[in-house]
């Protein structure tokens, strides 16, 4: 068992084909991406608020099984902090736009050249 600093090509390739090992992915592996990009089919667990889906591999020419796992609990915390920080955006970004509402312009030029 190792931290995903493990999972590099050299590292897997010196373990050989017949070393059992488990390891994160790190989500800098193009095939990580890739994967978590795409629309999968989770599986439920047996705590119902976790499901996962099974995939195989052959990074660094290793054949490998990876489990990409998926957590309500956290996908819930991830939204209430997406929600929270596109909140912050709309309140800075209301803020700017009464900011250029009170700016008074002679002609169009002088509108697009903004604040002096």
């Amino acid at each position: 068992m190792a931290d995903s600093a493990f999972y590099t090509k050299k590292n897997i390739q010196s373990l050989g084909q017949h070393m059992f090992w488990i390891t994160r992915v790190p989500s800098s592996v193009k095939e990580a991406k890739d994967l978590l990009a795409s629309e999968c089919q989770f599986k439920p667990c047996t705590d119902e608020r976790y499901s996962y889906s099974e995939y195989e591999s052959n990074y660094a020419g290793i054949r490998q099984k990876q489990v990409l796992y998926h957590s309500d609990p956290m996908h819930e915390q991830k939204m209430k902090t997406l929600e929270k920080d596109l909140g912050k955006k709309l309140t800075a970004a209301k803020k700017s736009l009464r900011k250029l509402c009170k700016i008074e312009s002679n002609c169009e030029p002088d509108a697009h050249k903004g604040p002096r």
